[in-house]
C-alpha cells in the first residue's frame, strides 16, 4: 500500500482496498493490538525472483507498555541477498520441490516490468 500525508494515522483498516486486504489488516490490527503477536510479515504475490518485496508489520508500545499504533515498512530485501551472497561468495540454487516457491517462479517468467521495446 502507498500512503500519502492525509493517510498517515487512519485506522489502519480503512487502508485495505479490497475485502480480503480489509480483513488482513483487522487480523494485524488485533494480534499486535492485544499482544498476541509483535510482529507480522507478508511477501507481496506480485514478486518474482529477481525482486521480493515484504510488508512488515511491528506494534509500537509506549513507555507505560501501552500498545499505541503499528509500524508499516515496506522493502525489497533482494538487494540484500544479492549483496550477502556477493559478499559470502555464496549462491541461490532453485528447490523445485517447495511449493512456496511457484508462485514467484511463475511471476518470473512474465516481464511485466519491461516495456516493449526492451524486448
Amino acid at each position: 500500500m502507498n500512503y500519502n500525508p492525509p493517510e498517515l494515522g487512519e485506522n489502519i483498516i480503512s487502508l485495505g482496498k479490497t475485502e480480503q486486504e480489509k480483513k488482513q489488516l483487522e487480523e494485524v490490527f488485533h494480534k499486535l493490538s492485544t499482544g498476541r503477536e509483535k510482529e507480522f510479515r507478508f511477501a507481496d504475490q506480485t514478486n518474482t525472483q529477481k525482486r521480493f518485496m515484504v510488508d512488515s508489520y511491528r506494534a509500537v508500545f509506549d513507555k507505560n507498555h501501552q500498545f499505541s499504533g503499528i509500524n508499516e515498512s515496506i522493502q525489497d530485501i533482494y538487494p540484500l541477498v544479492e549483496y550477502y551472497l556477493k559478499e559470502t561468495g555464496q549462491k541461490l540454487v532453485d528447490d523445485p520441490n517447495n511449493p512456496n516457491g511457484e508462485v514467484y517462479r511463475k511471476n518470473q517468467e512474465i516481464d511485466a516490468e519491461s516495456g516493449a521495446s526492451e524486448l
